[in-house]
């Protein structure tokens, strides 16, 4: 039971996990099997984020960039309906959001996403966020078009700008930045993820497939962090 409680008290406050390698294997199952089964794990982190109390996960699940199999929009509607249903988001108010420009996707999966969204958006325990077609510099691009905007309108002094300011108009404007992110399959960057955040974040790369994801590889990456931290 110590353990237990030390390992809550030591978990990040905000996590982020990149899976956004989307080539498949080799296989016999179908391209929807392999997308299905490869996204299985969020249920795993779902139950490990309310069990040891982090507050924010942010799950990279599609960049703006790579073209992925068609079955992936077959599949993704079916994740967020999982979602909608899941007891231990509602039992633990488990707020989920979407950050990027998933609006752009086809339609039956934008309505799942809404749906979803909907189900969840009076809830403020936890908050897994998912960033779908998501790029860390447009994100950056589009924080300076909306504070352009305001300038233009005279409603804002350029003097003003300050990391702060930038930070209230990025998607993830409530968010604190992430303290860990942990990068699957075996890629060796960041792919931009939550770039204007990430800047003292702790970043744990493992050669080990998401579709194996357990409770163990987050514990792991937080003991890491927890080590990192304990030598900064």
């Amino acid at each position: 039971m110590k353990a237990f409680r030390r390992q809550r008290q030591e978990m990040p406050k905000h996590i982020a996990i990149s899976i956004v390698k989307h080539k498949l294997p080799e296989s016999k199952k179908t391209p929807a099997e392999l997308f299905k089964a490869r996204l299985e794990p969020i249920k795993e982190i779902i139950l490990a984020q309310t069990r040891f109390n982090v507050p924010i996960i942010s799950i990279y699940l599609l960049d703006s960039h790579k073209k992925v199999h068609e079955s992936f929009y077959e599949v993704i509607p079916k994740v967020f309906e999982e979602l909608s249903k899941n007891n231990l988001i509602h039992k633990n108010k488990v707020k989920i959001s979407v950050l990027g420009k998933w609006y752009d996707l086809p339609g039956n999966v934008v309505e799942s996403i809404k749906k979803t969204i909907e189900s969840t958006k009076d809830y403020d325990n936890f908050f897994l966020n998912f960033c779908i077609l998501y790029d860390g510099q447009e994100e950056i691009v589009d924080a300076c078009k909306i504070i352009g905007k305001k300038i233009q309108a005279q409603n804002f002094n350029p003097d003003a700008i300050t990391k702060e300011i930038i930070k209230e108009n990025t998607y993830s404007s409530y968010f604190i930045p992430p303290e860990l992110m942990i990068v699957f399959d075996g890629l060796k960057n960041i792919n931009g993820f939550l770039l204007w955040d990430s800047t003292a974040t702790k970043v744990y790369f493992s050669d080990k497939s998401f579709a194996d994801f357990s409770t163990n590889d987050l514990l792991k990456a937080s003991a890491m962090h927890h080590r990192w931290k304990a030598e900064d």
